[in-house]
């Protein structure tokens, strides 16, 4: 064989070499985070009932709670406060596995956007600190309840790790609804954009790392998606599409 023959047939037999080895790679990280899924939704399963009996008992305790000398009333408070955190996050848990293996229970209707995510922001006490640039007669094929959920995440996440005032917009856009968050934080750097919607991904604060995750999930059960993007000041966007109304 010719030398010149001879180099192709290297350069073959390691760019072969080299798919295969990026295939099985791609392969074990989908096997490992399935298994990491099927742990989550089996831990949470196991979880529920200890800690609805947790928060049954907590029920009991609440209302005397101010009865307790001042020594014991902050840890008593520490305890209740920590067993709804526990009970939430158990419950983010079900949620996730349900919606990421189909068992959501999504009930598509139309739903106008901008109404609701004024429900949200009243319901939680957030009007004051976010601006709502809503296109008027913006309705999504959804789901109500994941919907809000979907709405108070983002929110949330902008509140807790953005600065200045949060922004909410809906629009239309190439037969989608485009739900979109902005902040005027520090963003997040392109490399990790996808990485912080991997369950269990924080930002050192005290987040279960969960509230992205349902927020992808939610959207994909629904027919749509979610990305994080840059917003036009800096900060960052989360950017939810879903299907408009009239669409199946």
């Amino acid at each position: 064989m010719r030398a010149g023959g001879a180099v192709l047939l290297s350069a073959a037999l390691a760019a072969g070499a080299t798919g295969l080895g990026a295939r099985a790679r791609l392969r074990t990280e989908r096997e490992a985070h399935e298994r990491e899924r099927e742990l989550t939704a089996d831990l949470a399963h196991e979880l529920r009932t200890p800690v609805s009996t947790l928060v049954a008992a907590s029920s009991l305790v609440a209302p005397i709670t101010g009865q307790l000398p001042e020594s014991g009333r902050e840890p008593v408070q520490l305890m209740l406060a920590e067993t709804e955190r526990l009970h939430r996050l158990v419950e983010d848990m079900l949620q996730l596995s349900r919606l990421e293996h189909g068992d959501g229970d999504v009930d598509l209707e139309d739903v106008a956007v901008l109404p609701l995510v004024r429900e949200v922001l009243a319901a939680r006490g957030w009007v004051g600190d976010v601006a709502v640039t809503s296109e008027e007669g913006v309705v999504a094929r959804a789901d109500r309840r994941v919907l809000a959920r979907i709405t108070v995440n983002v929110v949330e996440n902008a509140r807790r790790h953005g600065a200045g005032q949060v922004r909410v917009g809906a629009r239309l856009e190439r037969g989608l609804v485009v739900l979109e968050v902005e902040d005027d934080g520090a963003g997040v750097a392109p490399e990790d954009r996808e990485r912080v919607f991997d369950r269990f991904t924080t930002t050192g604060t005290s987040t279960s790392g969960l509230g992205l995750p349902l927020v992808r999930a939610g959207a994909r059960a629904m027919g749509g998606d979610a990305h994080f993007d840059e917003a036009p000041g800096g900060g960052a966007r989360v950017v939810v599409s879903l299907p408009r109304a009239g669409t199946t």
